[in-house]
């Protein structure tokens, strides 16, 4: 090779040069050899990259991929709100698990503290109610939906009320009584077997209900409602009515009574009987029974040994013992063949 001028060593032309592999490391001019030989490097290398990458399984890529997506999400936090709806849909997931004889009434059981107290007035230092069934205390189970009858047991260590479906393995039903204390039996949220298995009892609201402190509060302000609503109707259904129902249900009440004396009467009378007052308003037939108590008052109408009679004693209706007289008048009443008299002793009151 013929030797060849170069270039300043610090000038733009001679850097191109050794950019170009026309000069070697040395200084040296090497020519077209030296392009080449930085190519065949270049190739050599890219080769080696590829050889590389295609050495490594594709199992062994998804674990690495795997490893690092578990990496990140340990840095990610999930906010209250999913952590919450989380652990709500693992508690209710539990509590249809629970349910393992699937009673009507204890779907959908809301957790909480409950307190329960005896029917009876008297409060014993100790009671005990019924926890098994026996041949002198029955106590089983009617689902309302399938009407398949159960004998329940109450066993701590059963995920069934019901004999049938517990363990039959001698002594490995643990059987625990249910005691109250001064008419009282508290039970927290955590002991639900309890809580489940007092809401099926058959004996609940006969000798022992769930405690409610604002029971009394309740039961007073009804009674209030009940009788404002009484109270009110005494204006609203008006004198005939009224004569009607004071007809049916005063012995001493006559036609002559007053307006005032009639509505001091039937003041009294709803606010002592308010839901039977109610009762009666709503009574489509009450005034046709009125109009039969004023006449068997005025003796346009008998009754005697089950027959009803007019003035002239004229068989009107028999009546069966087992029937109601007052009501199988009404039903002749309302009938094509005794309208035409009803509406005749409507006439004469």
């Amino acid at each position: 090779m013929s030797e060849v001028k170069l270039p300043h060593h610090l000038s733009k032309e001679y850097k191109q040069m050794k950019a170009d592999g026309l000069i070697n490391e040395q200084g040296v001019y090497v020519g077209e050899a030296g392009i080449q030989e930085v190519n065949s490097s270049q190739n050599t290398s890219e080769e080696s990259v590829e050889e590389k990458e295609q050495t490594i399984p594709l199992s062994q890529v998804n674990d690495i991929v795997a490893r690092m997506v578990a990496e990140s999400l340990k840095n990610i936090q999930v906010p209250q709100s999913q952590q919450s709806f989380s652990n709500a849909q693992s508690q209710s997931r539990f509590k249809d698990e629970f349910n393992a004889d699937d009673i009507p009434e204890l779907r959908n059981w809301e957790m909480k503290d409950r307190e329960y107290e005896l029917c009876d007035t008297i409060k014993p230092i100790s009671y005990s109610i019924a926890k098994e069934h026996t041949a002198t205390t029955p106590l089983q189970y009617t689902n309302r939906e399938n009407q398949t009858v159960n004998i329940m047991r109450y066993a701590t260590n059963q995920p069934s009320f019901f004999v049938d479906k517990q363990s039959k393995e001698p002594g490995s039903v643990l059987v625990s009584d249910i005691i109250f204390s001064y008419g009282r039996l508290r039970v927290p949220a955590n002991n639900i077997t309890l809580q489940k298995f007092l809401e099926i009892h058959p004996h609940k609201n006969i000798v022992f209900k769930q405690f409610d402190p604002l029971a009394k509060s309740k039961q007073i302000v009804s009674d209030k409602k009940l009788k404002l609503k009484a109270s009110n109707l005494v204006f609203e259904v008006g004198e005939i009515t009224n004569r009607a129902i004071a007809s049916l249900e005063f012995p001493n009440y006559v036609d002559s009574w007053s307006l005032e004396l009639l509505e001091e009467e039937i003041l009294a009378f709803s606010e002592k009987s308010a839901q039977k007052y109610i009762d009666l308003t709503n009574d489509p037939t009450i005034k046709m029974k009125g109009v039969i108590k004023a006449s068997l008052a005025s003796g346009d109408l008998i009754y005697s040994n089950y027959r009803f009679l007019n003035s002239k004693r004229e068989t009107i209706l028999e009546v069966a013992k087992n029937q109601n007289e007052m009501d199988e008048l009404v039903l002749y009443f309302e009938s094509g063949i005794g309208r035409t008299l009803y509406e005749y002793l409507l006439n004469r009151i």
